[in-house]
């Protein structure tokens, strides 16, 4: 369930980072994401962040991206799902390098949505 969005647009290196703050209801745990595009403004990948669910106090961010080189086309509800499921197995993989601007930005974006927990990145 969608409940409210907002826009911003940061230019940097190679990817275009263009979040739509999007608060979803996800069986009673709230969280946001963002959309990560290249230089074209093609979808490339998602980051996600919602607070854990065996720590409720620390919020967890994932990550999905499209693997472009090997063929694939970004789907924005998988890579949604990706990133989502991700964050909520407290899932700690690597970033992509090609993504850790944007994911410094998407961190501290979500320090600040969730002001009261602790995010881990």
């Amino acid at each position: 369930m969608l409940i409210g969005i907002g826009l911003s647009q940061l230019l940097l290196n190679e990817l275009t980072f263009k979040s739509f703050l999007i608060i979803m209801n996800n069986n009673d745990i709230k969280g946001i994401h963002a959309y990560v595009y290249n230089t074209k403004r093609h979808p490339v990948g998602v980051l996600a962040a919602q607070p854990s669910k065996a720590k409720p106090t620390e919020v967890i961010i994932g990550w999905s991206r499209c693997n472009a080189a090997a063929g694939d086309r970004f789907n924005k509800q998988m890579g949604v799902k990706i990133a989502y499921e991700r964050s909520a197995q407290s899932s700690y993989a690597d970033v992509p390098e090609s993504m850790t601007e944007q994911y410094d930005h998407f961190l501290d974006r979500a320090r600040r949505y969730f002001n009261d927990k602790k995010v881990i990145g």
